[in-house]
């Protein structure tokens, strides 16, 4: 399969459902990691333009880990939208991609781009195959099921399936660790260790689902959007 994971900002993917996206390369599937902003907010000393190159370049070794192709769509940080000319953007990155399954934030997420990401990918997802829907790219006909990754610390998510990360949780450590520029910040601007964070979430997830490690998603359900085939690994 084409599996694109979509999220808000540069790290989200590797916090939230990298040991999944590893899963998934090593089963031979092809992996495409997607950041809607560049992450320009994301430092308290470097300016916006030097921060988003930096996370660009960190973005693109945390990929490589996976051997996945990364694709940054350079929203400003903190100010994502869904207006006309990021979801024709998203689209058409859709289109270049042509994934088979999209994963992406859940709507309630505690963070508003996280939020507009979920916006967003729905209604990407719901133009991509509209042949009257033009952009750079031809027309992706492809239905891709949508899967909610869960919120952050999981709050107000009720899980409704669960990967095995057990054999990749080592490989998800080591994606998050090439995002060095944020790691220290994180952990001042959040109270805790963004290492410790995704452990500590993994491993609860994974008493859960009756493992060692777990991440946990919710299938988008609507017409024309539900799987009855599991194409999470």
């Amino acid at each position: 399969m084409r599996v694109m994971g979509v999220g808000a900002h540069p790290d989200d993917l590797e916090i939230l459902c990298g040991g999944t996206l590893a899963r998934y390369s090593q089963q031979g599937h092809a992996v495409t990691m997607v950041a809607l902003t560049n992450g320009d907010k994301g430092s308290e000393s470097l300016p916006p333009e030097r921060i988003a190159a930096l996370r660009a370049e960190e973005m693109t070794r945390a990929a490589a880990v996976i051997g996945a192709q990364a694709w940054c769509m350079g929203v400003p940080d903190e100010f994502l939208n869904d207006d006309l000319e990021t979801r024709m953007a998203l689209v058409d990155v859709i289109r270049r991609f042509r994934p088979d399954v999209i994963i992406t934030h859940d709507p309630a997420d505690c963070h508003i781009d996280h939020q507009k990401a979920a916006s967003l990918v729905f209604a990407a997802v719901s133009v991509s195959y509209v042949p009257a829907v033009k952009t750079q790219h031809p027309v992706h006909p492809v239905f891709m099921p949508v899967y909610y990754m869960e919120t952050l610390l999981g709050l107000g998510f009720t899980p409704e399936a669960f990967v095995d990360i057990t054999e990749t949780f080592a490989v998800k450590k080591q994606m998050l660790l090439k995002h060095e520029s944020q790691l220290g910040m994180m952990s001042a601007r959040i109270g805790t260790d963004l290492v410790e964070l995704i452990e500590v979430t993994a491993r609860f997830r994974g008493l859960q689902a009756g493992v060692r490690y777990a991440e946990a998603f919710r299938p988008l359900r609507v017409g024309l959007r539900t799987s009855a085939e599991r194409l999470l690994p």
